[in-house]
């Protein structure tokens, strides 16, 4: 999750949204789906540990509590810690689902994708598109993350675009919100 300066007062606390209203989309429990949260900025940080919450509601009120650590938008570092909490997990399916506003590729970020894919786990992207003041460059978003990219309108339409994000995540399962 994107936790980098927003220019929009609202556009954290819908990202928050977004990623509670996913999560109640899973059946989150210790021997079920078991989630974790990283934060990226300048900088990435683990927020909530893998299989800290047994459930989707308290995992969800958790979300609501994160700070933001503010500062500039560095994917990479995301990229590298959430492989780095799922390369010991064991679990059978592994995904990676990033939500940012702002993007621009690299080829550190092509490295970081490329190493998280060929982990074996899936990467799917959540762009929001026309932030105000950031610019996420959706051409190069969606080729980063080829045929697992959703592109939102604006903060507001992170609602609308939550289910296809989670059917994009857990490809072949019947998702309904």
């Amino acid at each position: 999750m994107d936790g980098s300066t927003k220019f929009d007062p609202s556009g954290w606390s819908q990202l928050l949204s977004f990623i509670s209203n996913a999560a109640r989309l899973y059946q989150i429990s210790a021997s079920g789906v078991r989630v974790a949260l990283v934060q990226y900025s300048d900088r990435a940080t683990t927020s909530i540990q893998l299989g800290q919450y047994n459930d989707a509601s308290s995992f969800g009120s958790a979300v609501t509590r994160i700070g933001q650590l503010r500062g500039g938008s560095n994917l990479q570092t995301g990229l590298d810690q959430a492989r780095s909490v799922l390369s010991g997990s064991g679990s059978r399916s592994k995904v990676v689902l990033v939500v940012t506003d702002q993007f621009r590729g690299s080829p550190a970020i092509s490295t970081a994708a490329a190493n998280v894919a060929n982990s074996g786990i899936i990467l799917v992207g959540v762009g929001v598109q026309g932030a105000s003041g950031l610019t996420l460059d959706s051409t190069a978003f969606q080729s980063l993350f080829q045929n697992g990219a959703v592109l939102a309108n604006g903060y507001s339409g992170l609602g609308v675009v939550v289910v296809q994000a989670v059917s994009l995540a857990c490809p072949g399962q019947q998702v309904s919100g």
